[in-house]
């Protein structure tokens, strides 16, 4: 590949995909191959921002698998880029992959049979099928998270049904509302909403978001505090932590999503009320 000219390196690349063994498909709770080559991009570009002064420049070979990440990444096709400014946040949003016809509709989160939980789990424990991770209390994620997880005060929910904590992805907590009259069911059967929070303090410098054609993005306040409301398509959920930790939440969004960060935690609320609903209830947490 060292002389090869555009076209040799077209038919190059055709070869090099007969050859791969491909994914049939991604796993309905996670990206898909394109969305992780840019993820990785990504990844190294804030490391190289973050204080990194060597200079880097690529052998012949690597020039080589750049050509064809891109190659790959073109055929992507994302909308675009823009800055969030939430502190510690790096946050990509793109599709998933359809899921395989025999789950259902695509805007339906779905679970492969090995992994997915009875009915009787999803009933009695509301989100037990999010990979929120362990059910705990409330005292304890704020342990184990280190974070003051406030709760809203709407009348509309009242107490959590279920608390989660997930050590393995920066130490998030969650907790669970399920479905009921006043409370719309989401995307997934059995929960109302979602409140999830962690750590937001970090890495305000660089923050990137890839919006998918399906999904839309608006700017507004919670209090004083800045934030977003994120409607439309199901989409994914990465983020950066102390340390430039690089988390990948690949769990499929629940519904629309208001994300708000009070300076100390960020903050995430997932449902099917809407935004003016959505809104009150994160100005009700105190």
């Amino acid at each position: 590949l060292v002389s090869t000219d555009e076209a040799s390196l077209e038919i190059a690349l055709h070869q090099l995909a007969a050859a791969i063994d491909w994914p049939t498909a991604s796993p309905l709770a996670g990206p898909d191959l394109a969305t992780l080559v840019r993820v990785r991009l990504i990844e190294r570009e804030g490391h190289r921002r973050s204080g990194s002064t060597r200079s880097w420049r690529p052998t012949t070979g690597r020039r080589a698998v750049i050509l064809a990440l891109a190659a790959l990444l073109v055929l992507a096709a994302f909308a675009g880029a823009v800055g969030l400014g939430l502190p510690g946040l790096r946050i990509i949003l793109a599709e998933p992959s359809d899921p395989p016809p025999s789950v259902g509709p695509s805007r339906s989160p779905g679970r492969s049979p090995a992994t997915g939980p009875s009915p009787s789990e999803v009933i009695s424990v509301p989100g037990s099928g999010l990979r929120l991770g362990q059910v705990t209390t409330l005292a304890e994620a704020e342990a184990a998270t280190g974070l003051r997880i406030r709760l809203p005060s709407d009348p509309l929910l009242g107490p959590p049904d279920a608390v989660f904590v997930d050590r393995q992805r920066a130490s998030q907590g969650a907790l669970v509302w399920a479905d009921r009259a006043d409370l719309p069911a989401s995307l997934q059967p059995g929960v109302g909403l979602i409140l999830m929070a962690f750590d937001g303090t970090v890495d305000p410098s660089f923050i990137q978001k890839v919006i998918g054609g399906g999904s839309r993005v608006s700017r507004l306040s919670v209090g004083a505090d800045p934030g977003f409301w994120i409607e439309g398509d199901p989409h994914l959920f990465f983020y950066s932590t102390e340390g430039d930790l690089n988390v990948n939440d690949s769990r499929r969004w629940v519904g629309d999503a208001l994300l708000w960060s009070d300076g100390r935690t960020t903050y995430r609320i997932e449902s099917a009320l809407g935004r003016e609903a959505t809104l009150a209830i994160a100005e009700s947490i105190r």
